[in-house]
Order: C-alpha cells, then structure tokens, then sequence
C-alpha cells in the first residue's frame, strides 16, 4: 500500500486552517483547551524524528538564548513577588507559551515545506490568512445565522470591562464596532492585523502581482479600524512602509501601486459611507472627535502624566497586575506601566530586550534582503505604540516568522 502523502493543493489548504489556529489562538467549544496547544504535538514528534530535518546545534542556539531570557524574565517574577509577598505569577506563562509555540510553529514550519520557499511567499500567505480573518469577523457582524452556527463551535465570549462581567458575542449585530475572532476582539486585534499590514506591505514592494494583495491590505484595514481604532497606527505604518521602500525608485511600478492603492482607498470609504451602519460610522468619527474633545484621549493622557511610582515600585515593582479577576492594578491600562507596576523597569527592560533579541535574529535571517530591516523596524515601532494603549504580546508572532527563515525558507530566493 502507498503511503499517504499531501498534495500541495491540499498541504496549503491545511498551513492556512493551521495558521489561522495559531494565529488567532481558536478555542472550540468541543475541546477544552486552545486548539493550537494540539498543535505542538505533531511539532513536537516531527522534531524528534524528521530525518530530512534542517535542525541544528547553531539553529537551536538562538532558541536555547531566548528561553534564556524568558527564564531570567520568570526568575525576576519569583524575586519580586517574594519581595512583595504577592501570589500573582505573571511570567510562568512565558517559558510554558515559549516552548509550546516553539513546536506549534515547528508543525507549521513543516507544513510549509514546499509551499513557503522565500520570504516573500510567508509574507503573503500571512496577508491572506488575516484577510480571510477579517472577512470572516465582518461575516460575522452582518450575518446573524453564520454567527450562530459559528458561536456552536468556536468560543464566542469575551470580557467587557464596562459591564463588569462576560457578555455572549454571537449576537454581534448589537454592538457598534466589529468584535473579531479568536484573540483578534478589540484591542487584542492588535497583533494579527500589525503582522497581516506590515508583511501585506512587503509584498506591494516586492510582488509583481499586487491587486489582490491591495485588496487584502484595504480589508484588513477595514476590519482591524472597525474592531479597535488605534489599528490605524499599522494602516498608516504600513502604508509609509510602502513608500520608504519606493522613496529612490521611479519607475512604472511605483506609479502603479500608488494609483491602484489611490483608486481602493476611494471605492472604499464610498462603500463604507453608502452601506455601514450610523452607529458604527459615529463610532469611527469618535477617533477624530478623541482628538479635540475631552475624551478617550485626554483620559489615556491623564494615565500618562498623573500616575507616579514610588521607588521601589520604579525599580522592582508591586508585583501586582491585576485586582480580582478583571480590574487592572492602579486601573492603569498603559502597557508599559503596567509591566512596571509587576516588576518594575527591570522587569519592562527584559521583556523589551526579549522583543528585540528576537527581531534582530529575523533581520539576521537573510542579510541580502536589505528590505527586511525596514520590515522588522515598523514591526517594532508598532509594539512600542502598541504599548502606550494596553500590555499585548507580539512574540509567539515574531517566533512564526523567525522560525520559518530557520526551517523552510531557502535564503536569498526572491519568489515574485
């Protein structure tokens, strides 16, 4: 009997269910516990017995030193929470979520052998699986029957700080923005879509076939400002990552791009003007309104100038995150302080020096490609603004991409 073997058609279909798995962190309501965790055991297996396996003592070097870090991010947790006599174990989480995201992506990266040969191809089928993401929390939002059938096998509740319990998110048609899917809800979109935008840019510059991948970039967009409005950050970001990498070009190219994303730019916000609801259109012009009235804008500056630290909750923290089972500590929703109310600014200096051990290992990847430092930059700059708004986590996502240079990108190729 033939052993079973994976067309490619059918090998992408499943690199694109498994990344959006990974990704968005699914949780079927039939398993109880996140579907991606399920996702290291094959890693895991394959990484033991994969003989055309392209792992080696120097790969597995630069994962052995981030482990390190985020050990000695735990171990600074220990300290300070002894100091402070607190019960919150905040970091555990890092070392358990690095090594099963370690084999999770290994699966993936096995995957897309074949399928994944250059940069450039992850950058699009990540700009596809976002899209398809965002098409389907709009679905969602103006289809109630999809959405009922979708909340009987995907968890479907988040928390509502304002309500001060979980509400049900089937019924999305009663809010005045788009909920998202997975951990794409609110703020929480924040990760994915910065991902989807900044490698959907990459691919305007280096593909030649750029239609569908502009409409990718206006979906996600769309969907992402929809769902929470700081995403314009990555809109606009990505866009000016456009034009840098064009900034000493002129040719037909150029012309091209900027003409398309023009003529999308203004077929779009016809068609949200003709067809979104009031309610959600109002919620859209509050982001204009935020910056005069007294607002959401003025209170996150409240938050940033009027909050103090003693010194020695400057220097090694409270060791306190949250009061109860929702309420931040202090009620503070800056990321950035709120690491520093844990553990201070040594703990906030691991957790950035974490963020940018990792980037510049992705930069190192493929030396020649010089368009990747640019890419890894604007992904940085998005975290750190990232961070003004909420605490959020880019890693498991920087780990997709730098574990993808190591196992099956082949370097210097360029697929266009």
């Amino acid at each position: 009997m033939m052993p079973f073997r994976m067309t490619k058609v059918v090998r992408y279909i499943l690199l694109i269910i498994c990344l959006l798995i990974y990704i968005y962190n699914i949780q079927l309501q039939a398993i109880p516990i996140a579907a991606k965790t399920l996702l290291a055991v094959p890693g895991f297996i394959y990484f033991l017995t994969d003989k055309k396996s392209k792992v080696t003592y120097q790969k597995l070097q630069k994962y052995i030193k981030l482990f390190g870090v985020a050990l000695l991010l735990f171990l600074w947790g220990l300290f300070t929470m002894a100091i402070n006599g607190s019960d919150e174990m905040l970091y555990l989480a890092y070392i358990k979520n690095f090594l099963l995201w370690f084999f999770e992506v290994y699966f993936l990266c096995h995957l897309a052998k074949s399928i994944v040969s250059s940069f450039l191809d992850l950058c699009k089928i990540i700009t596809i699986v976002v899209a398809f993401e965002s098409l389907l929390a709009l679905c969602l939002k103006f289809n109630p029957s999809f959405a009922e059938i979708v909340s009987n096998i995907v968890e479907m509740k988040v928390y509502q700080v304002s309500f001060d319990n979980y509400i049900d998110t089937s019924d999305l048609t009663d809010f005045s923005r788009i909920i998202g899917f997975g951990n794409a809800v609110y703020f929480g979109v924040l990760t994915s879509c910065t991902l989807g935008l900044i490698s959907g840019a990459y691919v305007l510059y280096h593909s030649k076939s750029i239609f569908i991948y502009i409409v990718c970039y206006i979906i996600i967009s769309i969907v992402s400002i929809m769902t929470a409005r700081i995403a314009v950050v990555p809109v606009v970001l990505g866009l000016a990552l456009v034009l840098f990498y064009h900034a000493k070009e002129r040719n037909g190219h150029v012309i091209r791009t900027t003409i398309l994303i023009s003529l999308s730019a203004f077929v779009t916000i016809h068609l949200a003007l003709t067809f979104l609801p009031d309610n959600m259109l109002e919620w859209q012009m509050e982001l204009f309104g935020n910056m005069t009235k007294n607002s959401e804008s003025e209170h996150w500056q409240k938050w940033l100038i009027n909050t103090k630290f003693e010194d020695k909750t400057l220097f090694i923290g409270d060791a306190h995150y949250k009061v109860g089972d929702f309420a931040y500590y202090k009620n503070v929703d800056i990321g950035f302080y709120r690491q520093i109310f844990y553990s201070g600014l040594i703990g906030l200096s691991i957790i950035l020096y974490y963020n940018i051990m990792i980037l510049k290992y992705i930069k190192k990847s493929d030396i020649s490609d010089k368009s990747l430092g640019p890419y890894v930059a604007v992904l940085f700059i998005c975290y750190l603004i990232s961070m003004f708004k909420g605490d959020i986590n880019y890693v498991e996502l920087y780990l997709l991409v730098l574990m993808m240079f190591d196992f099956s990108i082949k370097k210097n190729v360029l697929t266009k």
